[in-house]
């Protein structure tokens, strides 16, 4: 259902394109800090796209122009995906989008402007390799996290949602007290990624992680 639900967005963005209206494609795992929109306005490529950091281009974070080097390479991509669907019974929509971009002539023509990693940084790049700060991203995208997504968001002070997940909590500060990782004593949620996290209670876990962390635990800094 996940890949069917995701081979839908290139087919309703192409759909867009057609109409003549610039897209912004965003996954419902990327938080914005900062809004990208005066960063990305300028850049006058047709495509401009998220790194995946040794993965080729991310297809979870994109602007798309409406010119028809665009609407060409969304209809390459649909029928890549297309062929791909027909012949495995799934296809992964950014595996597909890479081949197009590096295989067929449309693709060749296309030059996206890839961002650079440290403004928009992927979840390698912000969890694994520790780069990029609230201050300097614009979007944190929590990929390369198939499991714990909340929970590093919440452990990270990026979840923007209220207790229950209904609505966002009125006046939240992701950057609140300076700080960009291990901010909230939370080590993992329930298996479908919903509810309440789970406290960390030892403060000598505690011991490396902010000043607020432990501070939320009721640890000790003497």
């Amino acid at each position: 259902s996940f890949f069917l639900l995701a081979l839908q967005r290139p087919l309703w963005v192409h759909h867009l394109l057609s109409l003549g209206l610039t897209v912004l494609n965003c996954d419902l795992d990327i938080v914005w800090l900062h809004n990208p929109i005066p960063f990305l306005s300028p850049i006058r490529n047709h495509l401009i796209i998220q790194s995946d950091t040794g993965h080729g281009l991310n297809s979870g974070f994109y602007l798309a122009r409406p010119a028809s080097i665009s609407k060409q390479l969304f209809g390459a991509w649909l029928t890549d995906l297309a062929k791909r669907a027909a012949g495995h019974g799934t296809a992964n929509e950014q595996d597909s989008l890479n081949s197009v971009l590096r295989h067929t002539a449309t693709g060749a023509h296309v030059r996206p402007h890839v961002l650079n990693e440290t403004l928009f940084p992927n979840g390698k790049m912000w969890w694994e390799w520790g780069k990029s700060d609230k201050q300097t991203a614009f979007i944190v995208h929590c990929n390369w996290a198939r499991y714990s997504k909340k929970a590093r968001l919440v452990r990270d002070n990026l979840w923007f949602l209220e207790k229950g997940d209904a609505r966002c909590a009125d006046g939240f500060d992701p950057r609140r007290a300076d700080c960009d990782r291990r901010c909230l004593p939370y080590q993992s949620c329930d298996a479908e990624g919903r509810g309440e996290c789970k406290l960390i209670t030892s403060c000598a876990t505690l011991r490396t992680w902010h000043a607020m962390a432990r501070a939320a635990a009721n640890c000790s800094d003497r």
